[in-house]
């Protein structure tokens, strides 16, 4: 006997229905990591999802890693690592991100207090 589940390699799960997604199946940013199963619900434009992920900066390492039957709804915002300026130097500006004669420029460690 088998069970017909949906499969999480199929990008629209729902019949007739392209509101909703299975997430990982849309998503092309290396730092954005989506668990089988995980839908995404936006009556807008579902392939829009990457722009609410805010901050997301290569050079800091930061991985948005969302697990196995998620469910997001539209209007979902991550607020990455990037978008914290370090308190510990002689400007909060993040110079080093601009690149030029800048890219060479200290970036401190942003202070966190536990």
């Amino acid at each position: 006997m088998s069970i017909d589940i949906p499969s999480p390699e199929v990008t629209y799960p729902i019949e007739n229905v392209t509101r909703t997604v299975f997430l990982k199946n849309i998503i092309t940013h290396p730092q954005i990591i989506i668990g089988d199963y995980t839908y995404y619900d936006d009556p807008q434009d579902v392939h829009q999802f990457e722009k609410n992920v805010l901050y997301l900066f290569e050079f800091n390492g930061d991985k948005l890693i969302i697990g196995k039957f998620c469910q997001l709804a539209a209007g979902v915002r991550f607020i990455m690592n990037g978008a914290s300026h370090a308190m510990n130097g002689v400007s909060t500006y993040p110079f080093k991100i601009f690149g030029k004669a800048w890219k060479d420029a200290p970036m401190p460690s942003p202070n966190i207090s536990h």
